[in-house]
């Protein structure tokens, strides 16, 4: 523990001495201002700390990143850069070289970490990788997620992904993952706000299937009455429903703030499970 706690004293004082000073009087432009926010979102450091690392490299992020995780990994991980830099090249796509696409994930998912590509290991892969897209993993995005997970070998990944999974037994940890599928699902980037039933569906199931008992009445009615596109906010509050209403929903009130679809789902669902339990009992 006092290693660790004398490490990042050593990495404080390092950002200190060795970093750009900012100005009290700047202002970021617009674009600058995204910029910090996108440092800041995957690094997790300070608004000073982005300004100054973007400024050391002329603003470039994905430079910026590069060098903030090179000052601090020694002390912090003692993971290497090179070893991930290895990986990365052995997925990297041939023509589009910062990226890793269908052929590399298939190497990686499939033939490296054997893991079932439609497994909610993968989509946790995804979620520490901070994956925008399905199906590829930008340079950055795996550069991220390797140093986030401490990892630098295939081995080490397979035993962090372990360790993460796992960690969604937390309800925090669980709500981040929920929340963070909705944008990774939907394929159409211009319709953010809505994902296709199509999609939406097999990712309930995915994330559900062991919290939500009457998950299949939920997929039931969606399919059959709903058919159409779920919105942000209800995909959003369905989680806040499995986790708070009552399995034969008596206390769920229908003037609430709950999303339409979910006040139709309860008046749907509710007279089956009355059926079901009669059935049961007789």
């Amino acid at each position: 523990v006092s290693q660790i706690l004398n490490s990042r004293k050593l990495i404080l004082e390092f950002l200190k001495v060795r970093l750009l000073p900012v100005s009290e009087m700047f202002k970021p432009s617009s674009s600058q201002r995204d910029r910090i926010k996108k440092f800041q979102g995957i690094t997790q450091s300070s608004e000073k700390c982005a300004i100054q690392c973007l400024q050391q490299n002329n603003w470039k992020i994905e430079q910026s990143i590069d060098y903030y995780y090179r000052q601090n990994s020694s002390a912090t991980s003692g993971i290497s850069e090179s070893n991930i830099e290895q990986l990365f090249n052995r997925y990297r796509d041939p023509q589009y070289t910062d990226r890793i696409l269908a052929t590399g994930m298939e190497r990686l998912i499939v033939n490296d970490l054997r893991l079932d590509p439609a497994s909610r290991t993968v989509l946790v892969l995804a979620w520490k990788f901070g994956a925008r897209t399905q199906g590829e993993f930008t340079r950055e995005e795996f550069f991220t997620g390797m140093r986030e997970l401490g990892c630098d070998s295939i081995d080490s990944l397979r035993q962090a992904l372990t360790k993460a999974e796992a960690s969604i037994k937390d309800p925090a940890e669980f709500r981040s993952l929920y929340s963070f599928t909705f944008d990774f699902a939907n394929l159409d980037k211009h319709e953010s706000k809505t994902l296709v039933l199509n999609y939406a569906i097999p990712y309930f199931e995915l994330l559900l299937h062991d919290r939500y008992p009457h998950l299949s009445l939920w997929l039931q009615f969606l399919e059959e009455e709903h058919k159409r596109p779920i919105s942000k906010d209800t995909w959003d509050l369905m989680l806040e429903f499995v986790e708070n209403i009552k399995l034969d929903m008596s206390d769920y009130d229908e003037e609430g703030a709950w999303p339409v679809l979910i006040d139709e789902f309860v008046k749907w669902a509710r007279p089956r499970l009355a059926e079901s339990k009669s059935d049961a009992e007789h």
